[in-house]
């Protein structure tokens, strides 16, 4: 678990400036954003599911 952290934390300034050169800032900081949105969903939607076990 550490690890993914780990390369995704290394990874995502990385990934954030090639979106940025390329889309430009604005899109690409709601895009990041939007992402972060889905993943905190995602571990919403997945804990309640674990409860039920």
């Amino acid at each position: 678990m550490i690890t993914v952290q780990g390369v995704g934390a290394s990874l995502s300034p990385a990934l954030g400036g090639w979106i940025a050169q390329w889309i430009g800032y604005p899109p690409t900081f709601v895009l990041l954003g939007a992402l972060g949105l889905v993943s905190v969903a995602l571990w919403v939607g997945f804990a309640f599911e674990m409860k039920k076990y």
